[in-house]
């Protein structure tokens, strides 16, 4: 048992934690995308190939917000941290293939139309996705088989 030292800076401590850290990022960034969707609500346009707009809102703004949540637990929860990153992958993945799949139906011509801008929309969400994986992959500090 280490205590802390008293003289800990925030980047030591950051350091110190890198997946606590990045959870935490994550989670108040789902937990802030969760106020974005409920304050600028999308409606469902059947003819628009973006798909994760059909998902009725409430159920999107409660994914975001215990995504968010599950995230923020696996902060202060070491046996949590495993699923906090699970669901700060799952739901930037499904804004990336949404995106993804519009963008294709955007070149090839028919309905749905889709999105001219669906790919370069879906690649900021598959590297956020990817930022997850990554941070997933730190190696924790804390734990004694490192």
């Amino acid at each position: 048992f280490r205590e802390r030292p008293t003289s800990m800076t925030i980047g030591e401590e950051v350091a110190r934690k890198p997946r606590q850290t990045a959870l935490l990022v994550f989670a108040l960034m789902h937990i802030s995308m969760g106020f974005s969707v409920l304050g600028q609500p999308t409606h469902f346009d059947s003819d628009l190939a973006i798909w994760h707009t059909a998902i009725p809102l409430e159920f999107r703004v409660s994914a975001w917000f215990v995504a968010g949540i599950v995230a923020l637990s696996g902060v202060f929860s070491n046996r949590l941290q495993t699923a906090g990153f699970v669901v700060a992958t799952l739901l930037p993945t499904e804004r990336a293939l949404s995106y993804g799949w519009s963008w294709l139906m955007w070149v090839i011509p028919g309905p749905p139309r889709g999105n001219p801008w669906g790919l370069w929309d879906g690649f900021w969400w598959a590297l956020l996705a990817f930022f997850a994986v990554w941070a997933a992959g730190l190696v924790r500090k804390d734990y004694p088989y490192a």
